[in-house]
């Protein structure tokens, strides 16, 4: 076990001398049987094995050496690492220059709130992690607080880019050439559910009429419907749930005259 002498002290790699004051001052142990050979330079070694040597060294110098002592072991690292053939240019590139790749934050970056649509995950994080770079060389004194917010899906779907004929699952929109309107739901293929609305003579071959709002405003009125432009698929969902909430809330938003409460629907009290 290793004793104080003369006021100095080692632990392992550390060196420690006790000053006047009572406070300890550190610097790097080394043995007496060490020469100061390292790898060098010439030796048929990859370069990142020499690299990191610099690197290594000065790092171990920076955290244990107080600060009287620091400068005094880079010159003798200095001296060392010329002796095994290392360039002054390569020992101040990862050596000595790693001091000034410190950063210190004196003060705290403003947060700036941006609000975006959200897409997805995966886009959230792209968009997040390009715009933070950006952000980072315009601006260093900014912090990039990103905020998304969902839309209603149940609301604001996309209408199906499909053709009608080969959509289900879907919520349908009938408007009539005087303005009246009506809204449904079906599971089957669209092309047939309209089909079934429209009187006799309009009707799809192999479709059965429906006791709906339409069939009964159009024989009452007489109005012609071309079913490609009066039905409009408005929503389409995954679920019959959804798709019933999906009709719900369309009828509760675009209140269409032709109309009737039926009870498949899902009554809702909807603050809109």
């Amino acid at each position: 076990m290793e004793h104080e002498s003369d006021g100095k002290f080692h632990f392992l790699d550390i060196a420690m001398e006790r000053l006047e004051d009572g406070g300890l001052q550190k610097s790097i142990y080394r043995k007496p049987t060490w020469k100061g050979q390292y790898l060098h330079f010439n030796s048929f070694c990859p370069h990142s094995f020499k690299r990191g040597l610099v690197k290594t060294l000065y790092y171990r110098a920076r955290r244990i050496c107080s600060t009287e002592k620091l400068e005094e072991e880079f010159e003798l690292l200095e001296n060392i690492l010329k002796r095994n053939g290392y360039p002054q240019r390569f020992i101040n590139k990862y050596g000595r220059s790693e001091v000034k790749r410190v950063k210190q934050i004196t003060v705290e970056k403003k947060p700036v709130y941006l609000q975006l649509d959200y897409k997805g995950e995966n886009i959230a994080a792209m968009i997040n992690r390009r715009l933070s770079t950006s952000l980072a060389i315009a601006y260093p004194a900014a912090k990039l607080v990103p905020v998304y917010r969902t839309t209603y899906s149940l609301v604001q779907s996309k209408i199906d880019r499909y053709p009608s004929h080969v959509t289900s699952n879907c919520v349908y929109k009938f408007t009539c050439i005087c303005g009246s309107s009506y809204i449904g739901r079906t599971e089957r293929r669209a092309y047939l559910r309209f089909s079934e609305h429209v009187p006799k003579s309009l009707r799809l071959k192999g479709t059965n009429a429906l006791n709906s709002a339409i069939t009964r405003h159009l024989l009452d009125t007489g109005h012609e419907v071309d079913v490609e432009k009066s039905f409009k698929i408005i929503n389409k969902q995954n679920s019959s749930i959804l798709l019933k909430f999906a009709e719900a809330i369309s009828i509760k938003r675009l209140k269409p005259d032709l109309c009737v409460q039926k009870e498949a629907v899902i009554s809702l009290s909807l603050p809109w």
